[in-house]
């Protein structure tokens, strides 16, 4: 009986993230932003996609295994979007009022290829291609950056999606997924501004190192990381400035 009962929890569990992976990706892909883009390349991601979560499935350990997806793709998310943020971006997200994110860095893209090894390899590519079409390195490094920002966040948000299925629901109160993306982006910025000598947005450039610690505590599996991560730093999250 146990077992049976272990095989059809499964069977739901699949049902259940088959159609929330299947909202997430028409809702997704039917952005207007990416009209342009060619069906062969949304397929390819969200086969992608696909795969990841068949992945979490199979894993030993779900909870651990989404837990690092949703991880690994924040910091992904905030690496291309502190490099692609426009004052539209930042006035239209959750972060609009924090002062630790800027729009300055797109500004900079020349400098900060330096330190970026896929946008470097990007560059490298096309400077001489036809594909390239005048395109200046600003915009088309400010355009792959966009890119790929959207594409990162797809698979955080989709992955932050199966948290329902794939752990315990959440204490009521506070939720740890928007802290952990405003986390990502605080540390990308700073990392960044630090490369190329921009001053930094941080009253106290220490604690940079402990928003990037916030998807570790994530990735490990803890139960609460916004609480664990208060309860370890003694700090106010930005994003709950006042609780």
């Amino acid at each position: 009986m146990g077992l049976l009962s272990g095989f059809w929890k499964q069977s739901r569990d699949m049902v259940d993230v088959a159609a929330i992976s299947a909202r997430h990706k028409a809702k997704f892909f039917a952005l207007p932003r990416l009209v342009g883009y060619t069906d062969e390349w949304k397929n390819r991601h969200q086969n992608d996609f696909d795969a990841r979560v068949l992945a979490i499935m199979q894993a030993p350990d779900r909870r651990l295994a989404l837990r690092a997806e949703i991880a690994d793709w924040a910091l992904r998310y905030a690496d291309y979007q502190v490099l692609s943020m426009t004052d539209e971006i930042k006035r239209e997200s959750f972060y609009a009022d924090c002062t630790e994110i800027s729009t300055e860095l797109p500004n900079h893209l020349p400098a900060l290829l330096e330190f970026h090894d896929a946008l470097r390899e990007f560059w490298w590519r096309l400077k001489d291609s036809p594909l390239r079409e005048g395109a200046s390195l600003e915009e088309a490094v400010f355009h792959f950056a966009t890119t790929n920002s959207l594409l990162a966040v797809f698979f955080a948000n989709g992955f932050n999606l199966l948290r329902g299925v794939c752990e315990a629901p959440h204490p009521v109160g506070r939720d740890w997924y928007r802290p952990l993306i405003l986390s990502s982006m605080i540390w990308a910025e700073d990392d960044y501004r630090s490369k190329i000598g921009l001053p930094s947005l941080l009253s106290d450039t220490s604690t940079a190192f402990y928003h990037l610690s916030f998807a570790e505590l994530v990735r490990r599996g803890e139960r609460n990381p916004l609480f664990v991560w208060q309860d370890t730093t003694r700090l106010r999250h930005p994003y709950y400035p006042t609780a």
